[in-house]
């Protein structure tokens, strides 16, 4: 009797253990009602084949993950810096992420707006939270745009929107505008808030003066985009061993 007792506490421990762990993953990712669409951010007015072939790129690809019901390994959002990551430097991407489910959704000239428009306006909007997301933006952006506030309502966003995507920030390289410092400082800053996100320094060695990082000073070559990859993949890869089930 004392056996066949023990049995049935533990098989009731095991089964209240199990049920506990499936409601906290469940709480652990239910989505939380979605900030609005900011009357600022909209698509910039700016034609060119690259932006279009780029916008393109990005839907098709956001509509196929959807369609096929996959959740990504890893997203980079971003402006030209990533933009070239699909098609002139591929091979760099390919080099540091093509064992991953992964994508550089990129589009030259984009602004932090822009970005919001692109994500929270429904655009590039994947129905399964990619695993890690990372974010970088800026370059395009003037500081008196208030860039990293305007960053932080996205990233509110993404979190209600992805509670079991991992999240992070980079600020744009360093480049002859000079940005670079105000710039990281403030969306440093702006992340006290977000204390899930982290706060990526992928880039921040990059020189501008040497053609060996950049082409014009702003915008990396396969010798700066191995420096920024090598430490983004790393740490992706740390990350991806932890994500929480969508």
């Amino acid at each position: 009797m004392q056996n066949a007792h023990g049995v049935g506490i533990r098989l009731l421990l095991a089964a209240l253990l199990a049920a506990a762990h499936r409601g906290s993953q469940a709480a652990a990712v239910q989505p939380a009602a979605l900030p609005p669409l900011p009357e600022w951010a909209q698509q910039l007015d700016r034609p060119g084949e690259s932006r279009r072939e780029s916008l393109d790129f990005n839907r098709q690809a956001v509509a196929d993950a959807n369609q096929e019901r996959r959740r990504l390994d890893f997203v980079l959002w971003g402006d030209s810096i990533t933009a070239a990551l699909q098609f002139k430097y591929a091979q760099s991407w390919d080099k540091w992420f093509g064992e991953y489910d992964a994508l550089p959704l990129g589009v030259s000239a984009s602004t932090v707006e822009e970005l919001a428009w692109r994500i929270m306006g429904g655009r590039e909007r994947f129905a399964l939270g990619p695993k890690v997301i990372a974010i970088l933006i800026g370059t395009n952006n003037d500081m008196d745009t208030q860039p990293a506030a305007k960053l932080g309502v996205l990233l509110t966003w993404l979190e209600r929107a992805y509670p079991g995507s991992q999240l992070l920030v980079i600020p744009p390289p360093p480049s002859w505008q000079r940005r670079y410092i105000p710039m990281r400082d403030a969306i440093g800053a702006m992340l006290k808030a977000h204390p899930r996100v982290f706060f990526s320094l992928c880039g921040a060695g990059l020189d501008p003066s040497s053609f060996d990082d950049m082409k014009d000073g702003v915008h990396p070559v396969p010798g700066g985009y191995d420096v920024m990859l090598r430490c983004l993949k790393t740490q992706v890869a740390a990350r991806l061993g932890s994500t929480q089930p969508y």
